[in-house]
């Protein structure tokens, strides 16, 4: 599972409550929560490479961040037809207000997530939007 939407949506609040889940489960959530922000010091497209990186690991797992359409364009770009995940979460709304850098920052995902969401369904992702 992959969450993803612009800053201040709820994505990590979302992923905690899911792994939290799983963890009641007995699945150790240390094993399946894949935090975006603990590449973010790498840089856009390093912290994509690395998270695309770890969500080619064997699942399962929930992987969060404003990252996860830029690492699922470049899963795609290296393997086009092979379904990169199973379920893609995109939040909208902002939970808080957002700086004007944060906005852009939604903005650009937006732009990529518009590329993205006919190629995934087409792979048969299941897709939620809330």
């Amino acid at each position: 599972i992959a969450i993803t939407g612009g800053p201040q949506t709820g994505k990590t609040t979302l992923a905690v409550d899911m792994v939290a889940d799983r963890k009641d489960r007995g699945i150790d959530p240390d094993a399946v929560l894949i935090h975006g922000d603990d590449f973010i010091e790498l840089g856009w497209s390093q912290s994509s490479q690395a998270l695309a990186h770890a969500m080619r690991a064997p699942g399962p797992w929930v992987a969060e961040g404003v990252q996860v359409p830029r690492a699922l364009r470049k899963m795609l770009e290296a393997r086009p037809d092979v379904k990169p995940i199973d379920r893609l979460i995109v939040l909208g709304t902002p939970r808080k207000d957002q700086s004007e850098g944060q906005r852009r920052m939604s903005l650009g995902l937006d732009t990529v997530l518009a590329e993205l969401l006919p190629r995934l369904r087409g792979l048969g992702v299941e897709i939620e939007k809330r």
